[in-house]
């Protein structure tokens, strides 16, 4: 009975160390679950800010907004025919890419007019442009007077006039009358080729059946001078002048000062002289003065108001010729004292 109360004591106190041992394991864990979950809590706090830098900003006295992106954006047209409606740069007009129209100042006179007439497509419509094209014509060759006639297929398109007629006096016209000087050398030419079409002419002919004499370049006296020379200013002659007689004429093309050293249709040299020979030749065929013959053939069927001879035209439609400095060269007066040729050679006048 004693064995059995020892045995008994015994087992209740080995009891009781248990519950005291187990007690401080329990609290042991309950310590170590509270440090392990605040080191968690930093570590994760630490990965967020790692990956969502707005919330690791400082934060702001004020709410902190963010701007929301449209939920549709218009899209550019993909079409090539079509410009959009709206872009981030406007489109330049074309307008300001071209160049501007030179000033127009107040000492020089305006354009006196421009006229189209009925085309398709005018060739000259803006008077601006067209007088800013002229001033700087008339500055750069000292013209004190211009015209202008624009000429598409075969009709005339737009005439355009500038300046004066008469300096301070009287405004260049469309009907004004020029001087055209050495324009008339293509009416030779053109009165040269109607006769050759005529038979009364012939391009590669020697010059001397026409003449009268024997016409030769005393360095190559058996080279015949040709029509065709004549035309193409290859004929050899010197620019000697002019005369007024078919003597005249006869006298000078026979003189060895009339000719150049080299062989006659081998070099081109520009010469007057060489045409006033050639509308003799068409004088000399027809019996007729040149002024007759342009006004036969061109000017009556063309309706040209025109003449090789002053005289015959109105003075008030006449325009004084100035040269380059502006300076009277020769008035009209002067002009119209020149006789009407009334003899081959005189137009040479």
């Amino acid at each position: 009975m004693q064995t059995h109360s020892c045995s008994a004591r015994l087992l209740i106190s080995i009891f009781a160390v248990f519950i005291l041992l187990l007690t401080a394991a329990v609290a042991a864990c309950q310590r170590s679950d509270s440090s392990v979950s605040g080191e968690s809590g930093i570590t994760s706090a630490a990965s967020d800010r790692r990956t969502d830098p707005v919330s690791a900003l400082p934060s702001a006295p004020t709410q902190m907004t963010t701007t929301k992106a449209p939920e549709t954006v218009p899209a550019i047209p993909v079409t090539t025919d079509r410009v959009p409606e709206s872009t981030s740069a406007p489109i330049p007009s074309v307008t300001t890419t071209a160049p501007p129209i030179p000033s127009v100042t107040t000492t020089a006179p305006p354009i006196s007019s421009v006229t189209t007439t009925a085309v398709e497509r005018p060739l000259i419509t803006d008077s601006p442009l067209v007088e800013a094209v002229l001033r700087e014509a008339a500055e750069k060759y000292g013209a004190v007077g211009i015209q202008v006639a624009v000429i598409s297929g075969g009709r005339v398109g737009a005439t355009a006039e500038y300046g004066w007629a008469v300096k301070d006096e009287r405004l260049m016209a469309q009907d004004t009358k020029i001087r055209v000087a050495s324009l008339t050398k293509t009416l030779i030419g053109m009165i040269t080729f109607r006769l050759i079409e005529d038979g009364k002419l012939e391009l590669d002919a020697d010059i001397s059946e026409y003449i009268g004499v024997d016409v030769r370049n005393p360095a190559y006296p058996d080279d015949p001078i040709t029509l065709r020379m004549l035309l193409t200013h290859t004929s050899s002659m010197k620019n000697v002048g002019y005369v007024t007689s078919l003597s005249g004429l006869q006298k000078q093309l026979q003189k060895e000062s009339t000719f150049q050293n080299y062989r006659p249709g081998e070099k081109f040299a520009y010469n007057n002289f060489a045409i006033g020979v050639l509308g003799a030749i068409c004088e000399i065929v027809t019996g007729q003065p040149m002024n007759t013959l342009v006004k036969e053939y061109f000017f009556e069927p063309m309706g040209i108001v025109a003449s090789l001879a002053p005289s015959e035209l109105d003075a008030s439609s006449l325009a004084v010729i100035y040269n380059s400095s502006g300076e009277v060269g020769r008035s009209i007066e002067a002009q119209q004292s020149i006789e009407l040729p009334t003899a081959p050679v005189q137009h040479m006048r």
